[in-house]
């Protein structure tokens, strides 16, 4: 992953982008640096989708709360992975303005982005995101219905646990049905 930013990185200096240069100029530096966020910032406007991709991942990494609006329009980016990754960094940065725009991505056309969207809601954690998540659990996809679930478990609202305690009990109550009609 390290060496996939680098090279990315090398790419954009290679097209003299000055800011992003002055990242390259210290390519062993650690991921983290507060330095980085800014030409990162920048890399989320990159033609190349993959540059994209690896900024919105490193941004999620750093954690810095400038890269929030940035990633929330990367959000709505033609490349599904870049996507991905940006709804990923919203949900480590855990800032309540991406909320909103994860509630939107939940209705993603891709899987994988309404997952990492139902993860990240999860991991900020606003009561706001209870209703979506909880339509999110009959998603035509039933792994975006488990990320919903997880995302429900973390959000530890009262009407989030009473939404999955009910379900649990219904989900019980007719597989034992189920399974005593074959008895």
């Amino acid at each position: 992953m390290r060496l996939k930013l680098i090279l990315a990185l090398l790419m954009l200096a290679a097209l003299a982008t000055p800011v992003v240069a002055d990242v390259v100029d210290d390519p062993l530096g650690k991921i983290g640096d507060l330095r980085d966020v800014d030409p990162l910032i920048l890399a989320l406007n990159d033609l190349d989708s993959d540059v994209r991709e690896e900024a919105a991942e490193a941004l999620g990494k750093i954690g810095d709360v400038r890269a929030v609006d940035p990633l929330i329009e990367v959000l709505k980016d033609d490349y599904r992975r870049v996507r991905e990754e940006a709804a990923d960094a919203l949900g480590k940065i855990g800032d309540v303005r991406a909320v909103d725009s994860l509630i939107e991505a939940l209705k993603d056309d891709y899987r994988n982005v309404r997952e990492e969207a139902a993860g990240a809601l999860g991991e900020i954690g606003d009561p706001q995101a209870v209703d979506p998540l909880i339509l999110a659990l009959n998603d035509s996809d039933s792994d975006v219905g488990r990320w919903a679930a997880g995302a429900l478990r973390l959000l530890r609202g009262n009407r989030a646990l009473l939404f999955l305690f009910t379900l649990l009990i219904i989900t019980r109550t007719s597989t034992s049905e189920h399974t005593y009609s074959y008895a």
